[in-house]
Order: structure tokens, then C-alpha cells, then sequence
């Protein structure tokens, strides 16, 4: 099994197309996250919320793939 780490309150912003629920637990690619080069796995969500350009901003706990 592939090491991974966990990084927790890492800001995630997301088109608005994307439903955070249906988020959980799936790999994103990492251009939606500053400062990560790889695949991210959203283990857990502190917070969301849409901003003016309707871009989904969530706070969450990540797994790097």
C-alpha cells in the first residue's frame, strides 16, 4: 500500500458544477489546490461556501494521492 499524507485545513477552490457532498472520499486533480502537485483525495469538510463568482471555496482535510 502507497504511503499517503494527510493535510489538514487546506483551502480547495472548485467550479461551481462541482457538488462538495459528492466530493467525499473521490481524488480531485491537484489545480484546484495551491502548493499541492498531486492528486488529492477530501477525507473531511469544515466549511463551504460560494464566492461572487461562483466558485465553490471549501476548507477540508485532504489525503495527498
Amino acid at each position: 500500500m502507497e504511503d499517503r499524507e494527510i493535510v489538514r485545513g487546506v483551502i480547495v477552490v472548485l467550479p461551481k458544477s462541482y457538488i462538495y457532498k459528492d466530493l467525499i472520499g473521490k481524488r480531485i486533480a491537484s489545480k484546484y489546490v495551491n502548493n499541492i502537485e498531486y492528486p488529492i483525495e477530501i477525507t473531511h469538510l469544515h466549511y463551504s461556501k460560494l464566492n461572487a463568482d461562483n466558485n465553490l471555496i471549501m476548507l477540508v482535510d485532504v489525503l495527498i494521492a
